[in-house]
């Protein structure tokens, strides 16, 4: 304790003083009754008597308000533990405060309160020691950051915005929290800049550089609360198959799979059960468990992890999406005219196999002429198709305006399509193929493709398809050839996208198809499909996209998603994963959002040194209470002259005996 406030505590000794001066009063003379007095003449009381301890409320009032007096100097009295900023040359700061509000922070502690609770609460704090002069900001680490209040002096609008925080399931993004942060901090004008990093560091990059390197702003990571190590098993998605339920389970520590079981449940009735395969301590470990229902059972709603609770009961049940279809593409090309040297099926088909198994391929012999029998795709690939005829064109643009995403790659037959046929919906007017094509496109257009676009630099086309006449606009057009004509174009149409592309897929009319680009290219067209059609699953963090004239309303399942219209669209965004039921222009849609699976890895990332080093900030502090004891003292003396008055009041009422 420091000498000032020792030295001002010594002076609770003069709380004897009032009880002193009460036993030293002289009590007023006490007039008694004596009949036989009345004979002889009145004289003044020659003697008065000492007092006994009299008024013991003015005295009990006198008492304290000279311990709140000592108090009052004495203060700041308090050392609580609460994140306070250490403030070496005692000047105005400014404050970026990042707070985690991925998955992992729901891991409860041994307090009984959550890793986001403790933030939220640290954050409160460093609010509550700000000083004029200060700026705060406020920064949510889930994945996408977000910037939940730009800096401000004004406290009460940091305390709002920090009191209306909610954690998610999102996954983390630490170093691009902390980036957006440093570039908040740079632009303020005060001198000492700071970044407070609140999170438990599990982003999945455990083996990530530390973070901090390179800053040129202080980083404080403060631990109190969320440092403390959790074990955690979470059931991801649940996939409805044949006869089947599988559920995809990731686990973190090897007791927190111990006695834990999946069950497939129907109205909160188990259906089939199995238990966790063997995990890996200190890893992260994924399986997919396989629940196999029996017959004649009723239809699964949800995947659920039984026996011991781990850090996170939240992430222990998952709904059970129906098959998917939003991976099933349907493909329409002329084996003949696309035929491989090595033999098998078209290029573009083996190269959405390489995809992977969330691809499903469904070859077609020609384009479907119903919406009926487009309805079970999510995607559609044409390659180099002779035309579409009016009935193919209207299935392919109600399927398109319904959220279908298709790609046509016109070549020369598209070019000679017969009388009757036409290239609508993927453009319009007069086409024909020029033999005369450019090396290859301009890179810098074509790196929405990725890192892989600078392949499409020097291809060897036979010839392209040209556009006469009414071609499409500036913002249609993702790719150029090297000359500036249209290589790629994306149109919506309705809730739907048409991709096209100006030229063929064949081997034998360029080498395209053994670019890496264009496995890019086909991935877009898959990762559009899969997120607009079939069950429509993604991760908690990514949006739901559709055009901003589409009407959406949110079931009551759907609270925990918010609705926006962004750039000309509407956007709908999964804050918690679990199954949305949406209306998309009347018609009822089950969607479904998963946390990351990377968010279930609580390996901790390392931090450089200096983010927790003591000058940086402390997680005890003092705490004035010298308004508050002011208070106190003015409310006591206000009571003692209450008392006075009273007393005074009493002793001049005449007597009635």
């Amino acid at each position: 304790m420091r000498f000032e406030y020792a030295a001002a505590l010594a002076a609770l000794l003069l709380v004897v003083a009032p009880f002193a001066a009460h036993l030293l009063r002289l009590r007023r003379p006490q007039p008694r009754a004596f009949p036989p007095a009345a004979l002889v003449p009145a004289a003044p009381p020659a003697a008065r008597s000492r007092s006994r301890l009299e008024d013991r409320a003015l005295l009990a009032l006198r008492a304290i308000a000279v311990v709140a007096l000592v108090l009052l100097g004495a203060t700041p009295l308090v050392r609580c533990s609460r994140l306070a900023l250490g403030r070496s040359s005692g000047a105005s700061v400014a404050l970026v405060i990042v707070v985690d509000d991925s998955s992992s922070m729901q891991a409860k502690t041994s307090s009984g309160r959550t890793k986001f609770e403790i933030a939220r609460a640290g954050a409160l704090d460093l609010v509550a020691g700000m000083r004029e002069g200060d700026s705060v900001g406020v920064v949510l680490a889930g994945d996408p950051v977000r910037v939940a209040l730009v800096p401000t002096s004004d406290v009460a609008a940091v305390g709002s915005a920090l009191h209306e925080l909610q954690v998610s399931d999102r996954a983390t993004d630490l170093d691009g929290a902390i980036a957006i942060a440093q570039g908040m901090v740079r632009a303020l004008p005060q001198g000492d800049r700071r970044i407070v990093l609140l999170s438990d560091l599990a982003d999945g990059k455990a083996d990530a550089a530390p973070l901090g390197e390179g800053l040129d702003v202080a980083l404080w990571a403060p631990r109190a609360g969320l440092d403390e190590q959790a074990a955690n098993c979470a059931v991801l998605r649940g996939d409805r198959r044949d006869h089947s339920v599988v559920a995809h389970v990731a686990c973190f520590g090897a007791h927190a799979a111990q006695g834990r079981q999946v069950q497939a449940m129907a109205h909160d009735k188990p259906l089939a059960q199995r238990p966790i395969g063997a995990v890996e301590d200190g890893r992260l470990t994924s399986m997919d468990v396989t629940l196999d229902l029996p017959d004649a059972s009723p239809e699964p709603d949800e995947v659920v992890l039984t026996g011991p609770q781990d850090a996170i009961a939240h992430d222990d049940r998952a709904p059970v999406a129906p098959p998917m279809r939003g991976a099933v593409i349907a493909v329409i090309s002329d084996a003949a005219a696309s035929r491989v040297a090595t033999g098998g099926p078209p290029p573009v088909e083996q190269a959405l196999a390489a995809l992977g198994s969330s691809v499903t391929i469904r070859p077609l012999p020609a384009v479907p002429e119903t919406l009926d029998e487009l309805a079970p795709y999510a995607g559609l690939v044409l390659d180099d198709p002779p035309g579409l005829t009016p009935e193919a064109r209207e299935a392919v643009r109600k399927w398109l305006e319904a959220g279908g995403v298709a790609l046509a790659a016109l070549g020369p037959r598209a070019a000679a399509a017969p009388l009757g046929a036409s290239l609508e919906p993927f453009v319009t007017g007069n086409v024909r193929w020029d033999t005369k094509a450019p090396p290859g496109v301009d890179p810098k257009t074509a790196a929405v493709l990725g890192p892989s676009a600078g392949s499409l630099a020097t291809l060897h086309p036979t010839g392209r398809l040209v556009l006469d006449g009414h071609g499409p606009s500036a913002d249609d057009v993702m790719v150029r050839w090297s000359d500036g004509a249209p290589w790629l174009i994306k149109k919506a149409v309705g809730r739907g996208t048409a991709m096209t592309l100006t030229m063929s897929m064949a081997p034998d009319q360029s080498d395209l198809v053994v670019r890496p680009a264009f496995l890019a290219l086909l991935e877009t067209v898959v990762e559009a499909a899969a997120s607009r059609g079939g069950s429509r699953r993604i991760e908690v963090g990514a949006s739901w996209w559709f055009p901003a004239q589409t009407t959406i309303e949110l079931g009551a399942t759907s609270r925990a998603a918010e609705v926006r219209e962004v750039q000309g669209r509407k956007r709908v965004t999964p804050r918690l994963a679990g199954r949305y039921d949406l209306r998309v222009d009347g018609i009822a849609e089950a969607r479904f959002a998963m946390i990351p699976e990377r968010e279930i890895d609580l390996r901790q990332r390392r931090l450089v040194q200096s983010a927790t080093a003591s000058d940086a900030g402390s997680a005890t502090a003092w705490v004035d209470l010298s308004r508050y004891v002011a208070l106190v003292l003015l409310g006591l003396l206000a009571g003692e002259m209450l008392v006075r008055f009273l007393m005074a009041w009493r002793l001049s009422k005449p007597s009635t005996s």
